[in-house]
């Protein structure tokens, strides 16, 4: 009985034991496929750190380690960690990435700009989540690995370039024969190299900050596409061949450019071609705008090769410069039309762009057919020319002559204008003789 009753005691104290011993903590966590947040292996290093073959950030960690080649421009993919702190004021940012947002290991993008190195221009050009390639020099600032200031977005979720399309691509050596286009110029910039020499950069001026004419400088914009998207500074530059700017008229937004300058980052902020720049074209023309006369071409109707009773369209001049006709808002396309009366109609509101390559046009002269039973065919009155932003008001020197003078640009726009899309008077171009500055 005593046995029994001790052998009871024994089962009951074991159950005990083993009840209480499902209260006890583990004495450490067991991972649980699919909701561990903490316990990731980091991915293997990988890329060469090109633009076609970024390292991810595990390698570029690596690379800094390292401790060599930290003075060259690299590339580096990974997704934004965080909200990236976006100073709209500097239009730079600064945030995180990292290969996998559950990995600890991350690298700072410190001030870094948009594309091609344009300043961040809205606070939702890069968020959480996104995937990007960066390029620019990477460091170990105090213990904290990151992209040292300057450095540029290249692409974000596979995407070159913002909403626009594809931005330009760097191009140009830099020389008078190959200046750089502003893409070149923001990645030499955006990848701290600079230039110490001057360095010939084109664009078209985007926008206008200042024309100092009691220092003779002006400060302005120029990018590859004439807007505000990868724009470049440029702080107070000289006018052509070093000049003082006299007038605020002398450049205007939409001029094409050449500049000779050096390309730097103020404070490590602002990138910008060095105050002391001067131009060596504006609008294909190394004189500014001079409306004195020098060489001219005329070119017959008969020598564009169109063909009789054709639609006109482009005919090339012995010196490289384009005549472009266009129906544009007009209801008629212009036509050639040989024989005794052989010329290009231009019926009311056809289009002619006059194109010439590194002159500037300051005068076209139109020779008319004779009228047919005392009808004209010298354009309508309200016919005009662009010259930049400037229109100039046909000159109906004769009865078979226009004349349109007063020019100043490398591409001339003529307008057959009328208040209505057909009707009016024809401009029938017997032959066309163009002028270009001295």
């Amino acid at each position: 009985m005593k046995k029994l009753i001790y052998s009871l005691f024994v089962l009951a104290m074991t159950a005990m034991t083993f009840t209480g011993c499902e209260d006890v903590p583990a004495p450490y966590n067991l991972p649980t496929a699919g909701n561990d947040t903490t316990h990731v292996t980091p991915p293997n290093p990988s890329g060469t750190g090109t633009q076609d073959d970024p390292f991810n950030v595990a390698a570029a960690l690596n690379y800094i380690t390292t401790g060599e080649g930290l003075d060259k421009t690299v590339y580096v993919k990974g997704v934004i960690v965080g909200t990236p702190n976006i100073d709209l004021s500097f239009g730079n940012a600064t945030y995180d990435i990292s290969d996998d947002k559950k990995v600890s290991d991350k690298l700072k993008v410190y001030r870094g700009f948009y594309f091609n190195g344009a300043k961040f221009t809205a606070d939702d050009q890069i968020q959480e989540g996104d995937t990007v390639v960066v390029s620019g020099k990477l460091t170990n600032y105090n213990g904290t690995n990151e992209f040292t200031i300057g450095n540029s977005v290249y692409s974000i979720n596979g995407k070159t370039s913002g909403s626009s399309g594809n931005p330009t691509e760097p191009s140009g050596d830099g020389t008078e024969t190959s200046p750089f286009n502003i893409a070149k110029a923001q990645s030499i910039i955006a990848a701290g190299t600079y230039t110490e020499d001057k360095v010939y950069i084109s664009g078209t001026i985007s926008k206008i900050s200042s024309v100092d004419t009691k220092y003779g400088n002006a400060t302005y914009y120029v990018s590859d596409d004439g807007t505000a998207t990868g724009q470049l500074e440029v702080y107070r530059g000289y006018y052509l061949a070093g000049a003082k700017f006299t007038s605020e008229s002398q450049i205007k937004v939409g001029d094409k450019v050449v500049i000779l300058g050096v390309l730097t980052s103020f404070n490590q902020k602002t990138p910008e071609v060095k105050s002391g720049s001067q131009l060596v074209t504006l609008n294909g023309s190394t004189t500014g705008g001079s409306t004195e006369e020098g060489e001219s071409i005329t070119e017959a109707a008969t020598d564009m090769g169109f063909t009789d009773k054709g639609v006109a369209e482009t005919a090339t001049l012995s010196d490289g410069t384009t005549l472009a006709f266009a129906k544009a808002e007009g209801t008629s396309d212009p036509k050639y039309y040989a024989g005794s009366y052989a010329a290009v109609r231009m019926y009311a509101k056809n289009t002619l762009i006059i194109t010439a390559t590194n002159k500037t046009i300051v005068k076209v002269s139109i020779t008319t057919t004779d009228g047919y039973k005392g009808t004209l065919y010298n354009g309508n009155d309200e016919a005009y020319a662009m010259s930049g932003d400037t229109k100039v008001a046909i000159n109906k020197a004769s009865d078979t002559q226009a004349i349109f003078s007063g020019l100043s640009a490398s591409t001339i726009t003529i307008v057959n204008d009328y208040t209505a899309a057909s009707g009016g008077v024809q401009l029938r171009i017997k032959s066309i003789t163009i002028t270009y500055a001295k």
